[in-house]
């Protein structure tokens, strides 16, 4: 059945690896820590909750390589909404933005690939060509977001939408009760409950690729007052700027990944993906901690 092809979906690391990660970004933007960038291949592999079923994306990037206009849907709470992205742009804003730089629409002049935030609870929204769940605690009700997924996924295969989850964190509760000192965070941030729990089962069942973060800064040992202010806002809880450009960095690796050969081909030696002075995800690399592993998972 269409539900049980994702099982025989794996990632393969190959000769290619450097090609599908190394994606076009727009050098300027992540100079100043508010726009994409890529990641190391290993540390993309260990965002990977899920890999899923990719030929859905496979498909909303053939279509947009050959110049269709596409509406690319963000469903979510507050990180969605863009709060504490104070001076950059929101990752809804930057994975947009990428879309329309490099992959252009090819219609008239002026035509622009576009967003659309989904309100929580509305799951009879306009039909989008890519959906971005962002896993929160407003859309914690696997009831509801298994509802939303059989909606899309058995529509007719023309509105049929690829999807994304993305999991940044956490619950209602953390800023007032657990996160007040980054000692605290330490301490419980990695044991709390989080609704990728919940969630994730659901993903997998319907074989949508699942980027947690929570996955990837666990197996860092991110244990540092700075590596923790890195991608973290002063609540603890929401992306900064740079953190809102490493979640649109992950999305963004994610749809490269399944671009056709000629379009990552045509990028390759272009003066768009030379690495910039200073990789902005050194902090994060660094945090890796091998001396000490009792703080791996």
């Amino acid at each position: 059945s269409w539900f049980d092809r994702h099982k025989a979906v794996s990632l393969q690391l190959d000769d290619a690896c450097e090609t599908l990660h190394s994606f076009p970004f727009d050098q300027q933007a992540a100079a100043l820590g508010v726009g994409e960038h890529p990641l190391a291949p290993w540390f993309y592999n260990i965002l990977l909750a899920n890999f899923g079923d990719r030929r859905l994306l496979q498909d909303f990037m053939r279509r947009v390589a050959l110049g269709t206009t596409v509406t690319v849907g963000f469903l979510g709470g507050s990180v969605t909404h863009g709060q504490s992205a104070t001076g950059g742009a929101p990752f809804a804003h930057v994975v947009v933005r990428w879309l329309n730089r490099f992959f252009p629409p090819s219609g008239p002049s002026g035509e622009r690939h576009t967003k659309v935030i989904i309100e929580v609870g509305n799951i009879n929204f306009q039909a989008v060509d890519l959906l971005i769940v962002d896993v929160s605690i407003d859309t914690k009700d696997a009831i509801m977001m298994e509802e939303l997924l059989r909606k899309r996924l058995l529509a007719d295969s023309k509105v049929r939408p690829a999807i994304i989850a993305v999991a940044w964190f956490r619950n209602k509760h953390t800023v007032h009760k657990y996160l007040t000192e980054v000692a605290q965070w330490d301490a419980e941030w990695f044991t709390l409950c989080n609704f990728e729990k919940e969630l994730n089962p659901t993903f997998v069942y319907y074989g949508i690729p699942v980027i947690s973060f929570k996955n990837a800064l666990f197996k860092l040992g991110l244990t540092k007052e700075d590596a923790v202010r890195t991608v973290f806002s002063s609540d603890l809880v929401h992306p900064n700027d740079l953190g809102h450009a490493f979640m649109g960095s992950a999305v963004i690796q994610t749809l490269w990944s399944e671009a056709p050969a000629a379009s990552r081909r045509a990028f390759a030696g272009s003066a768009d993906v030379v690495a910039i002075a200073g990789d902005p995800w050194d902090a994060l690399y660094a945090a890796r901690d091998v001396a000490t592993p009792s703080s791996y998972p």
